[in-house]
């Protein structure tokens, strides 16, 4: 048997999963003004309902981005020193990847999924996921910069999920009409799919190596 919490902090509404061999056990969520000074006491409480020590746990996952710096940073810190005091291993899952992976689970028409995120302003980034990849702990980078001519690397056939550029639509619709695409703009991922999909990858880390994923290209970083 083996026991999981998962964590994911990076929007406004957050939530915790506790998972035995895959299976959600109990999950809550709850809003903050302020992670840093709301995490723990949260935590805490959620532990003190459902009768668990976080000794019991034998792994963690966490949502390590992108998204919210700050947020991220309180998050990632948190399950680093949970888990190194704890000698426990850990996993990080991408919100990109936990989007795709409830996209997937939602439908069984299409077998790629390109999920987005949206960095700042009019900049994204995406990446494409199928249910071979998307297990891949180690297939967390890479994404891509979107542009017009990187829909050319789209899938022929595939969901869009995730944060979707307004301009998306037109630009398949007048250069991919070979393709079939389905574009799903309510997915939205939390502890549970966070858990599930770190449950299914089956790998797990020494906490030193967790870090905030925060891909910003040099050109969109720097300050105009």
């Amino acid at each position: 048997m083996r026991q999981l919490l998962a964590i994911d902090c990076i929007d406004k509404l957050s939530s915790f999963a506790h998972v035995i061999d895959g299976e959600i056990i109990s999950y809550s969520e709850f809003e903050h003004d302020s992670l840093s000074a709301e995490l723990l006491n949260n935590l805490n409480r959620f532990l003190l309902e459902n009768k668990i020590d976080l000794n019991d746990f034998d792994v963690f996952a966490v949502c390590n981005g992108p998204g919210g710096y700050t947020s991220l940073r309180v998050a990632i810190a948190t399950i680093k020193g949970i888990a190194s005091s704890l000698n426990k291993k850990v996993q990080a899952v991408s919100k990109l990847a936990a989007n795709a992976y409830t996209a997937l689970q939602m439908q069984n028409e299409y077998q790629d999924i390109i999920s987005f995120h949206k960095i700042r302003d009019s900049h994204y980034i995406f990446k494409q996921y199928n249910a071979v990849n998307i297990l891949d702990a180690k297939n967390e980078g890479a994404f891509i910069e979107f542009n017009k001519s990187a829909i050319k690397q789209f899938a022929k056939n595939a969901i869009i999920c995730g944060d979707i550029p307004h301009e998306l639509p037109k630009m398949i619709d007048a250069k991919l009409s070979n393709g079939q695409y389905k574009i799903l703009r309510q997915i939205t991922k939390d502890a549970r799919i966070i858990a599930e999909l770190a449950f299914a990858r089956k790998i797990y880390y020494e906490s030193d190596k967790l870090d905030v994923l925060y891909p910003l290209p040099p050109k969109i970083h720097k300050k105009k």
